[in-house]
């Protein structure tokens, strides 16, 4: 088995480190994800993602840095409770 200190501490430093950020499956088949570089300056850098055959006019925009892809297809996040 071992001490689950570890386990716990290891998992607070995951969750500290991505906190308020986007966690997105970069892989999925079920969004589409275009980086948008503006040549205006005071425009940063977002992605717009849409999912499946929806409207382009449908989708959601994330700041780049504050945007995280992984490379799956699926993020779940479940809820353990005692």
């Amino acid at each position: 088995m071992g001490d689950y200190n570890i386990y716990k501490d290891a998992v607070r430093k995951i969750c500290k480190e991505y906190d308020e950020l986007v966690l997105l499956p970069g892989l999925s088949p079920h969004l589409s994800i275009l980086r948008v570089d503006s040549p205006n300056k005071n425009i940063k850098p977002y992605f717009s993602i849409t999912f499946g055959d929806s409207n382009p006019k449908d989708c959601f925009i994330f700041l780049s840095q504050m945007s995280v892809f992984f490379q799956f297809t699926m993020l779940q996040l479940k809820s353990f409770r005692a």
